[in-house]
Protein backbone atom coordinates (compact mmCIF):
# COMPACT_ATOMS: atom_id res chain seq x y z
CA UNK A 1 0.00 0.00 0.00
CA UNK A 2 1.56 3.51 -0.89
CA UNK A 3 -0.09 6.95 -0.43
CA UNK A 4 0.57 10.13 -2.70
CA UNK A 5 0.09 13.33 -1.03
CA UNK A 6 -1.07 16.52 -2.80
CA UNK A 7 -0.75 20.24 -1.64
CA UNK A 8 -1.68 23.30 -3.72
CA UNK A 9 0.13 26.19 -3.00
CA UNK A 10 0.51 29.50 -3.24
CA UNK A 11 1.84 33.18 -2.12
CA UNK A 12 4.95 34.36 -0.87
CA UNK A 13 6.88 33.40 2.11
CA UNK A 14 5.25 35.54 4.97
CA UNK A 15 2.88 33.19 7.05
CA UNK A 16 3.05 30.65 4.18
CA UNK A 17 6.43 29.55 5.08
CA UNK A 18 5.25 29.88 8.81
CA UNK A 19 2.54 27.23 7.68
CA UNK A 20 4.54 24.92 5.40
CA UNK A 21 7.31 24.23 7.93
CA UNK A 22 4.57 23.26 10.50
CA UNK A 23 3.41 20.71 7.62
CA UNK A 24 6.86 19.77 6.71
CA UNK A 25 7.45 19.00 10.24
CA UNK A 26 4.03 16.91 10.64
CA UNK A 27 4.80 15.08 8.24
CA UNK A 28 8.64 14.32 8.35
CA UNK A 29 7.88 12.94 12.54
CA UNK A 30 4.62 10.56 11.31
CA UNK A 31 5.10 6.76 12.94
CA UNK A 32 3.99 3.58 11.75
CA UNK A 33 4.90 0.96 13.89
CA UNK A 34 4.91 -2.51 12.35
CA UNK A 35 3.67 -0.81 9.07
CA UNK A 36 5.99 0.29 6.02
CA UNK A 37 6.42 3.20 5.66
CA UNK A 38 3.25 4.01 2.96
CA UNK A 39 4.20 7.63 1.69
CA UNK A 40 5.18 7.18 -1.56
CA UNK A 41 5.49 10.97 -2.95
CA UNK A 42 4.45 14.48 -1.30
CA UNK A 43 4.04 16.88 -4.73
CA UNK A 44 3.83 20.38 -3.86
CA UNK A 45 2.35 21.79 -6.95
CA UNK A 46 3.03 26.24 -6.47
CA UNK A 47 3.72 28.56 -9.17
CA UNK A 48 6.01 31.49 -10.35
CA UNK A 49 6.53 33.23 -6.65
CA UNK A 50 6.57 29.85 -4.89
CA UNK A 51 10.32 28.56 -5.55
CA UNK A 52 11.02 29.90 -2.20
CA UNK A 53 9.84 26.37 -0.71
CA UNK A 54 12.94 24.37 -2.77
CA UNK A 55 15.14 26.54 -0.01
CA UNK A 56 13.26 24.82 3.16
CA UNK A 57 14.48 21.51 4.57
CA UNK A 58 11.90 19.01 3.05
CA UNK A 59 11.28 15.33 3.55
CA UNK A 60 12.71 12.81 1.48
CA UNK A 61 9.43 12.04 -0.45
CA UNK A 62 8.92 16.14 -1.51
CA UNK A 63 8.90 16.76 -5.31
CA UNK A 64 8.17 20.22 -6.09
CA UNK A 65 6.03 21.14 -9.62
CA UNK A 66 4.99 24.44 -10.84
CA UNK A 67 1.95 25.80 -12.86
CA UNK A 68 3.89 29.21 -13.91
CA UNK A 69 1.39 32.20 -13.75
CA UNK A 70 -1.79 29.86 -13.42
CA UNK A 71 -2.99 30.27 -9.32
CA UNK A 72 -5.95 28.49 -9.76
CA UNK A 73 -5.66 26.24 -7.00
CA UNK A 74 -8.00 22.67 -8.80
CA UNK A 75 -5.68 23.26 -11.73
CA UNK A 76 -2.79 22.80 -9.11
CA UNK A 77 -4.66 19.55 -7.72
CA UNK A 78 -4.94 18.09 -11.29
CA UNK A 79 -1.28 18.57 -11.99
CA UNK A 80 -0.58 16.40 -8.77
CA UNK A 81 -3.41 14.14 -9.29
CA UNK A 82 -1.56 13.38 -13.07
CA UNK A 83 1.66 12.91 -11.54
CA UNK A 84 0.43 10.89 -8.76
CA UNK A 85 1.47 7.19 -8.84
CA UNK A 86 -0.11 5.93 -4.75
CA UNK A 87 -2.28 3.19 -4.21
CA UNK A 88 -4.29 6.48 -2.26
CA UNK A 89 -4.23 10.30 -2.71
CA UNK A 90 -4.58 12.00 0.33
CA UNK A 91 -5.32 15.93 -0.75
CA UNK A 92 -3.70 18.09 1.88
CA UNK A 93 -3.56 22.35 2.13
CA UNK A 94 -0.60 24.32 2.68
CA UNK A 95 -2.30 25.59 6.11
CA UNK A 96 -2.74 22.43 7.36
CA UNK A 97 -0.32 20.22 9.48
CA UNK A 98 -1.27 17.01 11.72
CA UNK A 99 -0.91 16.63 15.42
CA UNK A 100 -0.58 13.19 15.35
CA UNK A 101 2.76 11.26 14.95
CA UNK A 102 0.24 8.54 14.11
CA UNK A 103 -2.30 10.26 12.00
CA UNK A 104 -1.33 9.41 8.48
CA UNK A 105 -1.34 5.56 10.10
CA UNK A 106 -4.40 5.80 10.99
CA UNK A 107 -6.34 7.10 8.65
CA UNK A 108 -5.24 4.27 6.19
CA UNK A 109 -6.17 2.02 8.84
CA UNK A 110 -9.98 3.28 8.76
CA UNK A 111 -10.26 2.98 4.76
CA UNK A 112 -8.41 -0.28 4.58
CA UNK A 113 -9.80 -2.44 7.74
CA UNK A 114 -13.61 -1.35 6.14
CA UNK A 115 -12.71 -1.65 2.45
CA UNK A 116 -14.15 2.07 1.84
CA UNK A 117 -12.09 3.72 -1.17
CA UNK A 118 -12.47 7.35 0.33
CA UNK A 119 -12.38 9.03 3.56
CA UNK A 120 -14.09 12.07 4.97
CA UNK A 121 -11.39 13.34 7.26
CA UNK A 122 -12.94 16.15 10.33
CA UNK A 123 -10.71 18.68 10.87
CA UNK A 124 -10.02 21.42 13.78
CA UNK A 125 -8.86 24.82 13.56
CA UNK A 126 -5.85 26.62 15.23
CA UNK A 127 -7.81 29.19 17.29
CA UNK A 128 -4.13 31.20 16.95
CA UNK A 129 -3.51 34.47 15.87
CA UNK A 130 -5.57 37.75 16.73
CA UNK A 131 -9.15 38.37 17.77
CA UNK A 132 -10.83 38.43 14.71
CA UNK A 133 -8.61 35.46 13.14
CA UNK A 134 -9.93 33.48 15.96
CA UNK A 135 -13.03 34.62 16.03
CA UNK A 136 -13.33 33.11 12.09
CA UNK A 137 -11.95 30.03 13.45
CA UNK A 138 -14.50 29.67 16.51
CA UNK A 139 -17.20 29.92 13.51
CA UNK A 140 -15.34 27.70 10.81
CA UNK A 141 -15.04 25.01 13.85
CA UNK A 142 -18.74 25.09 15.00
CA UNK A 143 -19.59 25.06 11.20
CA UNK A 144 -17.58 21.61 10.84
CA UNK A 145 -18.81 20.25 14.21
CA UNK A 146 -22.71 21.00 13.45
CA UNK A 147 -22.62 19.71 9.55
CA UNK A 148 -22.16 16.38 10.73
CA UNK A 149 -19.24 15.44 8.22
CA UNK A 150 -15.46 15.94 7.41
CA UNK A 151 -14.06 16.85 3.97
CA UNK A 152 -13.45 14.30 1.13
CA UNK A 153 -9.45 14.15 1.27
CA UNK A 154 -8.71 10.67 1.11
CA UNK A 155 -8.98 8.95 -1.94
CA UNK A 156 -8.36 5.21 -3.75
CA UNK A 157 -6.26 5.89 -6.67
CA UNK A 158 -8.64 3.52 -8.48
CA UNK A 159 -12.05 5.44 -7.83
CA UNK A 160 -10.71 8.82 -9.35
CA UNK A 161 -8.94 7.38 -12.49
CA UNK A 162 -9.98 10.03 -14.96
CA UNK A 163 -11.87 12.37 -12.48
CA UNK A 164 -10.85 15.93 -12.50
CA UNK A 165 -11.72 19.18 -10.36
CA UNK A 166 -13.49 21.69 -11.91
CA UNK A 167 -10.81 24.83 -12.38
CA UNK A 168 -13.79 27.26 -13.35
CA UNK A 169 -15.98 26.41 -9.64
CA UNK A 170 -14.30 28.14 -7.27
CA UNK A 171 -16.59 27.22 -4.40
CA UNK A 172 -17.42 23.89 -3.06
CA UNK A 173 -14.98 22.25 -5.85
CA UNK A 174 -13.99 19.57 -3.03
CA UNK A 175 -16.99 18.61 -2.76
CA UNK A 176 -17.98 18.41 -6.41
CA UNK A 177 -15.08 16.46 -7.07
CA UNK A 178 -16.21 14.03 -4.32
CA UNK A 179 -19.97 13.61 -5.75
CA UNK A 180 -18.01 12.93 -9.07
CA UNK A 181 -15.93 9.91 -7.39
CA UNK A 182 -18.51 8.68 -5.42
CA UNK A 183 -20.82 8.30 -8.30
CA UNK A 184 -23.42 10.50 -6.53
CA UNK A 185 -23.24 9.07 -3.64
CA UNK A 186 -23.51 5.26 -4.50
CA UNK A 187 -20.04 4.43 -3.36
CA UNK A 188 -19.67 4.35 0.54
CA UNK A 189 -16.94 6.47 2.66
CA UNK A 190 -15.74 5.95 5.68
CA UNK A 191 -15.81 9.43 8.26
CA UNK A 192 -12.62 9.62 10.00
CA UNK A 193 -13.02 11.25 13.17
CA UNK A 194 -10.36 13.30 14.66
CA UNK A 195 -8.38 16.28 16.09
CA UNK A 196 -5.25 15.78 14.30
CA UNK A 197 -5.60 17.14 11.23
CA UNK A 198 -5.11 21.00 12.18
CA UNK A 199 -6.44 23.60 10.01
CA UNK A 200 -4.47 27.06 10.80
CA UNK A 201 -6.33 29.36 8.55
CA UNK A 202 -5.49 33.06 7.52
CA UNK A 203 -8.00 35.41 7.69
CA UNK A 204 -7.59 38.28 5.91
CA UNK A 205 -10.36 40.36 5.84
CA UNK A 206 -10.93 42.23 2.33
CA UNK A 207 -9.67 38.80 0.83
CA UNK A 208 -12.61 37.15 3.12
CA UNK A 209 -15.35 39.20 2.06
CA UNK A 210 -14.10 38.72 -2.12
CA UNK A 211 -14.03 35.30 -1.66
CA UNK A 212 -18.11 35.46 -0.03
CA UNK A 213 -18.93 37.38 -2.46
CA UNK A 214 -17.53 35.38 -5.75
CA UNK A 215 -19.19 31.96 -3.48
CA UNK A 216 -22.54 33.99 -3.97
CA UNK A 217 -22.53 34.90 -7.62
CA UNK A 218 -21.17 30.74 -8.34
CA UNK A 219 -24.29 29.44 -6.28
CA UNK A 220 -26.68 31.07 -8.60
CA UNK A 221 -24.58 29.72 -11.86
CA UNK A 222 -23.78 26.17 -9.83
CA UNK A 223 -26.18 25.68 -7.15
CA UNK A 224 -24.33 23.18 -4.10
CA UNK A 225 -26.68 20.47 -3.05
CA UNK A 226 -24.35 19.91 -0.06
CA UNK A 227 -24.35 23.00 1.60
CA UNK A 228 -25.22 23.41 4.81
CA UNK A 229 -25.84 26.75 7.09
CA UNK A 230 -26.21 27.35 10.91
CA UNK A 231 -28.95 28.61 12.60
CA UNK A 232 -28.85 31.97 14.48
CA UNK A 233 -29.61 29.72 17.82
CA UNK A 234 -26.78 27.49 17.18
CA UNK A 235 -24.05 30.49 16.58
CA UNK A 236 -25.17 32.18 19.70
CA UNK A 237 -25.31 28.69 21.87
CA UNK A 238 -22.01 27.65 20.37
CA UNK A 239 -19.49 30.69 20.21
CA UNK A 240 -18.14 31.42 23.32
CA UNK A 241 -19.51 34.52 24.62
CA UNK A 242 -16.03 36.69 24.20
CA UNK A 243 -15.67 35.57 20.27
CA UNK A 244 -18.90 36.20 19.72
CA UNK A 245 -19.03 40.15 19.01
CA UNK A 246 -16.37 38.61 16.34
CA UNK A 247 -17.72 35.97 14.85
CA UNK A 248 -20.98 37.91 14.72
CA UNK A 249 -19.19 41.24 12.76
CA UNK A 250 -17.79 38.89 10.33
CA UNK A 251 -21.23 37.29 9.54
CA UNK A 252 -23.11 40.57 8.96
CA UNK A 253 -20.32 41.90 6.89
CA UNK A 254 -19.99 38.66 4.78
CA UNK A 255 -24.04 38.84 4.66
CA UNK A 256 -23.39 42.39 2.97
CA UNK A 257 -20.50 40.50 0.80
CA UNK A 258 -23.29 38.50 -0.28
CA UNK A 259 -25.72 41.61 -1.91
CA UNK A 260 -22.90 43.47 -3.28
Amino acid sequence: MSLSIITPFHGPPGTRKKQMLKLINSINEQKFDTWKNPIKEWFVIGDDITGWIQSLEVPWCFKYASTGNVKNISFKRNVGLERATGDWILMIDSDQYFASDYFIRDILKAVTEIGYGIGLIQERFSHEGFYLRRSYHKLRQLYWDKSMHGIPRLYSKDLIKLTRYDPEKLHGEDLEFYKQVSQYGTIPYVRIVTDDLVHDEDFHFWENMRKTHKAKKQEGIQPNELHFRLSLGEIMGGIPKFYLPGALLILGLRAMARRI
